[in-house]
């Protein structure tokens, strides 16, 4: 099929352009699909005539498609929409349809000229761009969120201290609060750039041997002051506590840390949170449950999804559990380990078990 007043010549080359040349009926009915549509369709022009763009536009942008027809034609105007397109290997495309109406002398519309553009791989890298902006946004503010308490309780410690009516006593008292807090925001920010640093994975780890027992208590004495600081239960089970480890110790000891951390945080004041260490199948076995909030279904799903990634992929775990989780999350896989989560539901507490080799992996 031809369309109308255009040459044998002129069909020639349009046959010839690379790009997805079509013309239709004033109308809107297809009249002409040069040789690139219907190398990309897979569609004679006869059969696109037939099946019009509904067979050919994926079913859930039909609508875009029509609503863009539809104002186009009251005027008539010039239009481009985005749309996916099934490619002749039945494989959707995003694609731009431009349409430009074409006139007679009388200004009478006779025939709409217009292109098809593959621009699939410009939507994908755009898509990953806002994926990637929006977790970065997100970053930042759990980040703003994680900083806020320790920041809030600082001020009100300064305050104290440079007060001539404080107490001695009470003014020794703000001083080691500010201590411990400023040791958070380090271990807050800390964690923050071992986020950006893992997803390059470029962390060193350096292997040496500590005992089940070392380790635990190198991780309850980082975690002191903020359950001290929300009069919070920590019950220590070790079992065969002389039992050896190969691993970074200091980033073990970091990983289980900040899930304590998101335990004490996630849990009331004055609430319970148990650690249990013990060794199974040659794995050291941690296992951190609390009383607290618990995690709704949906949300679990989420976590354990993101808990399962390794290292080398952006994004993070869970929006409001902040940049600990995903850093336990890396150190842990980079050891040759998993960290899983599970939880009966709001309110009803959580659990986390980190399982780690005796002997770390070697990494490839």
């Amino acid at each position: 099929m031809r369309p109308p007043n255009l040459a044998d010549a002129v069909i020639d080359v349009a046959d010839a352009i690379p790009g997805l040349l079509w013309v239709t009926t004033a109308a809107g009915a297809p009249s002409y699909f040069n040789a690139a549509c219907r190398q990309f369709t897979g569609l004679s022009a006869r059969q696109f005539a037939e099946a019009g763009w509904t067979a050919l536009v994926h079913p859930d942008d039909v609508a875009r498609l029509d609503d863009g027809w539809r104002r186009a034609t009251m005027v008539p105007l010039a239009f481009a929409v985005d749309v996916r397109c099934r490619r002749h290997d039945g494989a959707y495309r995003w694609c731009e349809k431009r349409a430009q109406p074409v006139t007679d002398a009388r200004g009478t519309l006779t025939h709409w000229v217009g292109m098809l553009t593959d621009v699939h791989e410009k939507k994908v890298h755009e898509a990953e761009l806002h994926r990637v902006v929006r977790h970065r946004d997100e970053s930042l503010g759990t980040l703003a969120h994680d900083l806020r308490n320790p920041l809030q309780a600082l001020h009100h410690a300064q305050s104290l201290v440079r007060s001539e009516r404080t107490p001695n006593d009470v003014r020794l008292r703000m001083l080691d609060l500010m201590e411990r807090q400023i040791q958070l925001l380090t271990r807050i920010t800390d964690g923050f750039l071992d986020v950006n640093t893992m997803r390059w994975d470029s962390v060193v780890l350096i292997p040496s041997n500590v005992s089940l027992a070392a380790l635990i208590q190198e991780t309850v004495d980082s975690v002191r002051s903020i359950v001290q600081q929300r009069a919070q239960e920590l019950s220590v089970e070790v079992v065969e506590p002389e039992s050896l480890l190969t691993v970074d110790a200091g980033r073990i000891a970091q990983a289980l840390a900040n899930v304590l951390e998101i335990a004490a945080t996630h849990s009331d004041d004055g609430g319970h949170i148990a650690l249990r260490a013990h060794v199974e199948s040659g794995m050291a076995v941690f296992t951190v449950t609390d009383c607290g909030r618990g995690i709704e279904a949906e949300r679990l799903a989420e976590i354990v999804e993101g808990l399962a990634r390794s290292p080398r992929e952006v994004g993070a775990t869970s929006e409001g559990l902040g940049a600990a989780l995903t850093v336990s999350r890396n150190l842990v896989h980079l050891h040759g380990g998993t960290i899983g989560a599970h939880s009966d539901g709001a309110g009803r507490g959580s659990c986390f078990v980190i399982r780690v080799p005796l002997v770390m992996a070697p990494r490839s």
